[in-house]
């Protein structure tokens, strides 16, 4: 996926947005202050892991280092799902 998509989604959304570009391709590892900046935005936007679209059972996802690629798949896998949905 070419940075061009991702300027195409930033022009596309409507809400409060900031486009954020760094070094790497699409499977390099993001800087730390991205994933973090991606799930405030998940949480206080998507509402994911709120009451309307809480954590999967058993509470909130583990973070730690070893689950924390794994967490963040999951958490993108549903704001897209979410997105779909509300087409």
């Amino acid at each position: 996926m070419g940075f061009e998509h991702s300027e195409r989604l930033f022009k596309a959304y409507a809400g409060d947005k900031k486009l954020v570009s760094f070094g790497g391709g699409h499977n390099s590892p993001r800087p730390t202050f991205f994933n973090t900046s991606v799930m405030i935005f998940f949480h206080s936007v998507l509402k994911i892991g709120t009451a309307s679209h809480p954590s999967p059972p058993g509470g909130a996802p583990d973070l730690s280092p070893r689950t924390a690629a794994s967490a963040d798949d999951l958490l993108i896998q549903e704001a897209i799902a979410l997105s779909l949905s509300s087409t």
